[in-house]
């Protein structure tokens, strides 16, 4: 950041006194993104009249689309491949480029989800032609980007010229906004995953699916005094907001087709909710592991919480959202038939990792009356 500073105050002096021009800034997209998959890459050209030598531009991404990281920087730099515009000398036996201008860019600095980018060179260096191809930037589309058309959108543009006549470099001003298009795809991987220690989590797809080996879903519409009450579902909607459980971890991508959008941000099944877009809470509960007990806790005002987008939590009717936390309790009774002789009521029924069940099924093991016990 210290350079990119160094590089504004640079340039400020002939951006400030910077003249208007028709020459123009483009982007052009290496093929279409898919939602959660691999980076595209995009470049950046300058379609001119004069030879320039330096450039900053602001480059602002749509929801859904990030800028990629490469060995944790942001994946943006300089075209440098042969037929780039950029002055070089070339080692005879090692065939390394070394440049007679530095770009610096940075992601997230001046605005949310916008790419700085800034380039100087080094002494009275210009580009070897009026038009070509300038900066090379990578990006990845989110496991939830909107399949469709995305706008890209370059801002805040200023090209500087090296006169030397006046032995002075002066700014240009090119079309201020420039819009250009990336389509996304439809075929999303999404990242899932819970851990071994916690065994809960929460999750909504952007498709359909069958549910994954080693994954329990749950919706929730329901609640008595202590727990919120869990009902089994046998598959995944699209969209649609569940807590899920694995009982001895799971972490896998989990690939399929999105078909539909939602026309909201927010989606809701019974109790549940969740987001295409990353939200800040102020009420409602999200699942934690506080003190060793996994419960959903109440969100506390002056304490705001982030919930990513894919992630899920609760929001009670408002005569019910009193309490602090609410516990798990999972009804078997509304996903399988109900046993011919009824459950001991006197005490509850755990099972082995410590979850509470209203009907316990046959064929398991729990915990009752402080022993081990097989319905």
């Amino acid at each position: 950041m210290k350079i990119l500073t160094t590089i504004f105050a640079l340039l400020m002096p002939l951006f400030l006194m910077a003249e208007p021009t028709t020459d123009r800034i483009t982007l052009s997209a290496q093929g279409d993104l898919q939602p959660g998959g691999e980076e595209i890459e995009v470049t950046v050209s300058i379609e001119g009249s004069q030879v320039y030598t330096g450039y900053e531009m602001d480059i602002t991404l749509p929801e859904g689309i990030e800028l990629n990281y490469y060995d944790g920087e942001p994946d943006a730099s300089m075209y440098t491949d042969d037929d780039c515009i950029y002055p070089y000398t070339k080692d005879r036996k090692t065939g390394v480029k070394t440049f007679s201008h530095t770009i610096t860019t940075s992601y997230n600095a001046v605005a949310e989800r916008t790419i700085r980018a800034a380039c100087m060179p080094s002494g009275k260096a210009v580009f070897t032609a009026q038009s070509g191809k300038i900066l090379t930037i990578y990006l990845k589309a989110t496991p939830y980007a909107k399949p469709g058309a995305a706008k890209l959108q370059l801002s805040n543009c200023k090209l500087a010229v090296w006169d030397e006549t006046t032995m002075q470099a002066t700014g240009y001003v090119p079309e201020q906004t420039v819009i250009a298009g990336v389509s996304v795809g439809n075929n999303a991987t999404v990242p899932v995953s819970v851990s071994s220690d916690a065994k809960w989590g929460t999750l909504m797809l952007p498709f359909a699916t069958e549910l994954p080996q080693g994954i329990e879903a749950y919706s929730c519409n329901s609640n008595d005094t202590q727990d919120l009450i869990l009902k089994p579902e046998k598959s995944i909607e699209a969209f649609t907001p569940y807590i899920i459980y694995s009982e001895n971890g799971f972490s896998e991508n989990i690939n399929g087709t999105v078909t539909d959008y939602p026309k909201t941000d927010i989606v809701t099944q019974g109790y549940l909710k969740a987001s295409v877009a990353q939200q800040t809470l102020t009420q409602g509960y999200v699942l934690q592991k506080q003190n060793g007990t996994v419960q959903f806790y109440k969100v506390n005002s002056e304490a705001p919480v982030t919930v990513k987008v894919g992630k899920c939590w609760v929001e009670l009717p408002q005569q019910l959202a009193s309490k602090s936390s609410f516990g798990i309790t999972i009804d078997n009774a509304t996903a399988t038939k109900a046993l011919t002789a009824a459950p001991n009521t006197t005490a509850a029924y755990h099972t082995i990792s410590g979850v509470k069940v209203r009907e316990p099924q046959k064929g398991s093991v729990y915990i009752h009356n402080g022993k081990k016990f097989t319905r």
